[in-house]
């Protein structure tokens, strides 16, 4: 009666021995590349596994998980990983064992993605938050894990960060480690009550990306996008991996070295010359009416042992677009310039960069789209806007690219909102993407 099974393949094997969701899960997994794990590695996991259950079932200071050891005593994760033998144009660090992303991975996971990140909070970690351009966060928050291979028969632990160049700087990236930021449970897409760990279900299974990525079991430190990991990265020639080398992946939180501490502050600027900087949870306040200076030098104490703060601004809503404008230009040069890091505005709140608009955003002929433009002035009965768009047009008697321009009155924030509604209904209809409002 077993005649009507086939053998399974290497990849259904890959499947059953790391217990990770069947391929058929998402969409993203159409277009599969042949590479994958080393059979061989995944099923010695299997074996190191059940032994590792045996050696550690009395030791509550220990997590045993197929391809994961997290020990509390050492506060380090053991990964058991693999090298693709890719050396260039790598776009993650760690990949999970399905990942289609062998061509441009430096490692594979012999571990579910969701079995490191049980790891990491077996050793307390917290789980911080990724990247959200929707919510206005662009830089991922929580604390750092501190992430190094170990080649077999080799006691050095190389940092990640080692192994590639940065071309601008010609030194390799800086030791600032990596952001335990947890990936997603997302609905099942196979079960309607369920939930599936994102970076267990969908391509590209990141574990740890060398650009910012959300969706991955960990982040990275410095603001870098996809395109730039091609441009500027190149391969440390110092550290070269041979295909299918069996390593171990040591996890580690960086303030187990007396650093990588978060602190999540509340700046509120209460008055135009006077500032007060406090805990985000609780009702420690450090320094209370003084001037943005004195802030500074609080700021800059932290950074110095090593710690980010994470602001969250709060402006007194009896403040002045006048008296926000300098303070926003302020917050501006301290999150492209130094460690610290502005947390999305709170309800009720502005965001600091719509008071720091790209110059080039007035001239239509010098922005990359053609968004509402609301210019507002005193009328008799107070503020009122004036929208205006300029609605790209090529005319078949000319190489130029012309514009036609489209304007309307609003009284108040309920005009601007049905103008705004009209005008999105109306590109809808017309298959076309309406852009944002633009304050000029």
């Amino acid at each position: 009666m077993f005649s009507k099974f086939k053998p399974m393949t290497a990849r259904q094997l890959l499947t059953l021995w790391v217990g990770v969701l069947p391929l058929v899960v998402g969409s993203a997994l159409n277009a599969q590349h042949d590479e994958m794990p080393s059979p061989k590695f995944l099923k010695a996991v299997l074996a190191e596994y059940a032994e590792n259950l045996v050696t550690y079932k009395d030791d509550k200071g220990v997590l045993v998980l197929p391809g994961v050891v997290a020990k509390r005593e050492t506060m380090q994760v053991e990964v058991a990983v693999e090298s693709t033998g890719v050396g260039s144009a790598v776009e993650f660090f760690v990949i999970g064992p399905q990942s289609s992303h062998g061509y441009e991975a430096l490692l594979w996971s012999l571990a579910k993605p969701s079995d490191i990140h049980k790891g990491l909070r077996f050793l307390k970690i917290s789980q911080g938050a990724s990247i959200d351009p929707r919510q206005l966060r662009f830089a991922a928050k929580g604390e750092r894990v501190v992430a190094s291979i170990v080649q077999k028969e080799s006691d050095e632990a190389i940092r990640l960060e080692d192994i590639f160049i940065d071309e601008r700087t010609e030194k390799t990236l800086p030791h600032e480690g990596f952001i335990f930021t947890g990936s997603l449970d997302v609905p099942d897409p196979l079960n309607a009550t369920g939930t599936v760990y994102v970076a267990d279900a969908y391509d590209p299974y990141s574990v740890i990306p060398v650009f910012n990525a959300p969706f991955s079991v960990m982040d990275v430190v410095w603001e870098l996008n996809q395109g730039e990991v091609y441009e500027n990265l190149e391969s440390n020639r110092e550290y070269v991996f041979r295909s299918n080398e069996r390593m171990t992946l040591l996890l580690e939180p960086e303030k187990t070295e007396g650093r990588g501490v978060l602190r999540d502050w509340v700046l509120e600027v209460v008055a135009p010359e006077s500032f007060r900087l406090r805990e985000a949870q609780g009702e420690k306040t450090l320094v209370d009416k003084v001037k943005l200076d004195r802030v500074m030098d609080v700021l800059r104490a932290a950074i110095e042992k090593n710690e980010t703060p994470y602001l969250t601004l709060m402006f007194d809503g009896a403040l002045t677009l006048e008296a926000v404008r300098p303070v926003c230009a302020v917050i501006g040069v301290l999150d492209a310039r130094s460690p610290v890091r502005i947390e999305p505005p709170a309800v009720d709140q502005v965001y600091y960069k719509a008071f720091l608009p790209d110059p080039n955003g007035r001239d239509k002929d010098n922005r990359p789209s053609q968004p509402w433009e609301l210019h507002l002035y005193k009328g008799k009965k107070g503020v009122a806007g004036h929208m205006v768009r300029y609605v790209p047009e090529w005319k078949t008697d000319s190489l130029t690219l012309s514009y036609v321009k489209v304007e309307g009155d609003v009284a108040d924030g309920e005009g601007l909102r049905l103008h705004l509604d009209k005008a999105a209904a109306a590109a809808q209809a017309a298959q076309k993407h309406g852009a944002p409002a633009a304050l000029l």
